[in-house]
């Protein structure tokens, strides 16, 4: 019974952890934990329709020949998210193709693809990336279902079919909450008059920890990314600023605001060839803003060329100088710190509240009438 009970836990949790990360993804418009081909440019090593497990790029470093990235395309695809193979490095950036397609992206149109344009790599074992069979056809099927439902309903120009998604996933999510409650209540009433129900304290803090870590970790993340910009290598001197005499240097001006309610600290770095940055971590208040100057050589090469640079977001818990230091060891090392502070400070009261013992749930009746209390 207990070995049923704990594939019935592990079947769940494998569920939500897989539609909580493909609606996460959806919504930052990255994707988070796991991703998917819809179509078979990647065949055989994906084949269409097919999940696999993606490691996101953030603080990875750079990419190398052989890997399979996930990148922001320009024109690839009508442009927009496309998984394909690294498949050469050059000085403007890789080139890149899908393992089914015989001639590469740049070849297609595509500029030269940045660090700052790749998202995320497809995790691989002994050089296999690890899939998950007809997870796309799947996702895909039920975003067609979504659409359907859009189209019927006439919400779709209000909430589009990431919203209509989320909407869906938040009801699952309660139905299964109730059917839950339901069922230990009808449990409940089974058992003899002294019925006696609780909780655990360390659980509740613990599903608390979580559940910030999700959300800290997630929002950094989020907030943090690359930023592409492209200039023009030409053999003329020109007063545009995208237009820089072949080998020659030139500077764009770079501006970072908050809009967020929380104060942060921005981090830039270069995230392409050609592009340098001398800026020291700039904490943001809501509503402020800051300008850099960012220096561009162009190549020796005539023509277009796209450039990169990377933002990293931390919540200014820590001071911008530790923060720094921090960073340079690794962006997730600074995530991890910050998390670490934003969790201890909101947890620790409810530990100290709740203790490490059990919240108990009585339950008497009296004269026909239930009275539940709390007891710590």
């Amino acid at each position: 019974m207990r070995l049923r009970r704990l594939l019935r836990v592990t079947f769940a949790v494998v569920i939500v952890l897989t539609l909580g990360s493909l609606l996460l993804g959806a919504m930052l418009g990255q994707p988070i934990l796991l991703s998917y081909t819809e179509t078979g440019s990647m065949d055989p090593t994906i084949a269409e329709g097919d999940g696999f497990v993606v490691i996101p790029s953030t603080g990875l470093g750079s990419a190398e020949v052989g890997d399979v990235v996930i990148y922001d395309a320009q024109e690839a695809n009508e442009g927009g998210l496309t998984t394909h193979r690294v498949v050469g490095a050059t000085d403007h950036g890789y080139e890149t193709a899908g393992d089914a397609n015989i001639v590469t992206d740049q070849d297609g149109g595509e500029p030269a693809v940045t660090d700052g344009q790749i998202v995320a790599k497809a995790w691989t074992v002994g050089g296999d990336v690890v899939t998950i069979p007809h997870l796309g056809t799947v996702v895909m099927n039920i975003q067609s279902g979504i659409d359907s439902i859009r189209d019927v309903l006439g919400i779709g120009p209000r909430l589009g079919s990431q919203g209509i998604a989320t909407l869906l996933f938040g009801v699952g999510v309660a139905l299964l909450a109730f059917t839950f409650l339901t069922k230990s209540r009808s449990r409940h009433r089974e058992r003899t008059r002294s019925r006696r129900t609780s909780v655990s304290a360390r659980g509740i803090v613990f599903g608390l920890v979580v559940c910030l870590c999700i959300v800290t970790f997630g929002t950094m993340l989020a907030i943090s990314g690359s930023t592409e910009f492209g200039t023009v290598s030409a053999d003329y001197e020109s007063d545009a600023p995208h237009v820089i005499q072949s080998g020659e240097t030139g500077e764009r001006n770079y501006e970072r605001h908050n809009g967020g309610l929380l104060p942060v600290v921005s981090i830039l770095e270069p995230a392409s060839q050609g592009v340098s940055v001398e800026d020291e971590p700039t904490q943001l208040h809501h509503g402020e803003s800051a300008n850099t100057t960012i220096t561009v050589t162009a190549p020796t090469e005539r023509g277009y060329v796209l450039h990169a640079v990377s933002e990293f977001r931390y919540l200014a818990v820590l001071p911008p100088p530790l923060l720094e230091m921090l960073h340079d060891v690794h962006p997730w090392i600074a995530m991890t710190s910050v998390t670490a502070v934003v969790v201890s400070l909101f947890t620790l009261p409810f530990a100290l509240l709740l203790g490490t013992g059990r919240i108990v749930l009585r339950e008497r009746k009296s004269g026909g009438h239930t009275h539940d209390y709390l007891r710590i």
